[in-house]
């Protein structure tokens, strides 16, 4: 672990300098703003389908005893 503080013998400035200058050369900056808009971008879509299939089977069964309930009452008061 010492070791790896060494940093090969180079100042932290000049570790920081080139690994700026690698950063900017691979593009990583521009590439993580990539996969982050088109994780954000994915995430809409996906959160409509889990909205709608949840509304889907928690009102499937909720639906069919709230009509026979109202109908059974309607029956009952008139």
């Amino acid at each position: 672990m010492l070791s790896a503080m060494h940093l090969g013998g180079l100042t932290f400035r000049e570790v920081c300098l080139r690994t700026w200058t690698k950063i900017n050369e691979q593009e990583i900056l521009t590439r993580a703003a990539a996969i982050s808009f088109y994780a954000l971008a994915a995430l809409v879509p996906f959160l409509a389908l889990v909205i709608t299939l949840s509304a889907w089977f928690l009102l499937s069964g909720t639906w069919e005893t709230w009509v026979t309930l109202n109908i059974s009452m309607f029956k009952t008061h008139f």
